[in-house]
This record gives C-alpha cells, structure tokens and sequence, in this order.
C-alpha cells in the first residue's frame, strides 16, 4: 500500500530557498559584492538556513514515522550517497576534463588525484592526495 504524500508546503519553501542560495551564488561567481539587505546576513545565507531548517525537521520527523537505527541510516545514506556518487562522477570525467588547464594524460594519469577524487566515494579509507 503507497504512502500518500503530506499536503504541505515544505517542498515549495525548499525549492524557494535552494533557489536563492543559487541565484545569490552569481556574484561570487561575477566578482561583485553581495548586497546585504539584513544586515549581515544575505539572502543567499539566509536560504541556506531555511533549507537546512526545514530539511531538519524532515529528518527528525522521518525518525519519528521509523525509530528503526538501521532503517533510518539506510534511509539516509540511499537519500544522500546516489545523488553525491553521480556528481562527483560528472565534476571528475565530464566537468573536470573540460576545465583542466592540464592535457587529458595529466589529468587522468593512474593513480593520481583524479583516482583519488572518485576514490572518496568508496567505503574504504583512501590515503590522502599528494602535494601539487
């Protein structure tokens, strides 16, 4: 039996919120000053906090449906690890490559940072990556 999902704008208020984070990432990105309408505080800051926030009571609140350790941290960990295994393949073998100021054979010798960079997505320790 499906679950149905709860009539709530949580989804809607992430989406806003992860939406200022990357609309304010454009003045990093173009060198300019971010404009700081709250003080301190940007909008950018401030849609990381609300993301957070609302992600974290979704969180609690997945615990509280299932108090289950190991269920919560499969949970979890399928929620986190796909999405974070497929962008790292795409920064390191697509992205990467295309922004290298280094030849292909530099950048994808064996054994090196490149291997290592996709390394952490494995369960086992790494050793850490050589000086440059």
């Amino acid at each position: 039996m499906s679950r149905q999902h709860p009539s709530n704008n949580f989804d809607a208020v992430r989406l806003l919120a992860a939406g200022l984070v990357l609309c304010w990432h454009q003045f990093a990105l173009t060198g300019r000053a971010e404009p700081r309408p709250f003080g301190l505080l940007t909008l950018g800051t401030l849609g990381v906090l609300v993301f957070f926030a609302i992600s974290g009571y979704l969180v609690a609140q997945s615990w509280d449906r299932d108090p289950h350790v190991l269920r919560f941290v499969a949970k979890r960990f399928l929620r986190v690890w796909p999405g974070l295994a497929v962008v790292t393949a795409v920064a390191a073998l697509v992205v990467g490559p295309l922004v290298t100021r280094v030849t292909l054979h530099e950048y994808f010798p064996v054994g090196g940072d490149t291997g290592l960079f996709l390394a952490a997505l494995s369960w086992y320790p790494i050793p850490s990556a050589r000086r440059l």
